[in-house]
């Protein structure tokens, strides 16, 4: 047994509103060259993907205008006094002062930590010049034992010649 409900919305838009949203899409032009020259490929903006023909007009009420001032945030005598009395219990000290042993104790291992880090950055360079200077000792011996008999094989040859 269904019974048909007829909705009846009421708007504040004018005609002209009305109009402008039910008449056809503007035309959009896809190319436009800068002397105008080119021919332009006009389209409809509803064949252009993400694009829909709106059906219904709703109207969302604005909250700004209802919102009344607040009143609260403003006493700071109270928030004073308040913030006093937390102060001076104890249960609230020793947590503040349990906290601040764990920051510095954390900040500690921090700074430890950044100095280890130095120091292996550092070891590594240290590492890589070491190594460096080990290749090319190498390469200077390496040239060296092959030079030095090829220089005494052209002394002897020339003193032979001479």
């Amino acid at each position: 047994m269904e019974t048909s409900r007829s909705v009846k919305r009421s708007t504040t838009f004018s005609a002209a509103d009305v109009m402008r949203r039910t008449s056809d899409p503007p035309l959009v032009a896809r190319s436009m060259s800068v002397d105008g020259v080119e021919p332009t490929d006009d389209t409809r903006l509803s064949k252009f993907k993400g694009s829909f023909e709106r059906r219904s007009i709703r109207r969302r009420p604005s909250k700004r205008f209802d919102r009344t001032d607040l009143k609260y945030g403003h006493d700071e005598d109270t928030y004073e006094a308040i913030r006093q009395r937390v102060f001076q219990e104890r249960a609230v000290t020793n947590a503040i002062e349990a906290l601040q042993e764990r920051w510095n104790m954390l900040m500690f291992m921090y700074e430890d930590c950044m100095a280890l880090n130095d120091e292996w950055k550092q070891r590594k360079l240290t590492k890589l010049s070491v190594k460096r200077q080990m290749e090319l000792i190498t390469i200077v011996t390496l040239f060296l034992v092959a030079c030095i008999p090829a220089v005494v094989l052209m002394c002897i040859v020339c003193k032979i010649n001479a």
